[in-house]
């Protein structure tokens, strides 16, 4: 099955920061990473998750694992 999530990003880059509403289709863990917070909507535009993603995603993953999502191996793509 294929997913679109529509998120909202924030990223720093030194002493930019840029926020702006984005739609990414299976982002690459590199892309992925360089994002430090995440606003993810299921369909109807209910909130899924808002919050930190964390170093490595750990925050996001920790979060699905605890209210029921599967393990991330750690070599995988979150």
């Amino acid at each position: 099955m294929h997913v679109r999530v529509a998120f909202y990003v924030s990223f720093q880059h030194g002493t930019l920061t840029s926020e702006s509403p984005s739609s990414i289709h299976q982002p690459s863990a590199e892309l992925f990473q360089s994002f430090d917070r995440l606003l993810l909507l299921k369909k109807g535009g209910q909130t899924v998750y808002f919050g930190d993603i964390g170093k490595s995603a750990t925050t996001l993953i920790d979060y699905f694992q605890n209210n029921g999502g599967q393990s991330c191996a750690p070599d995988a793509n979150p």
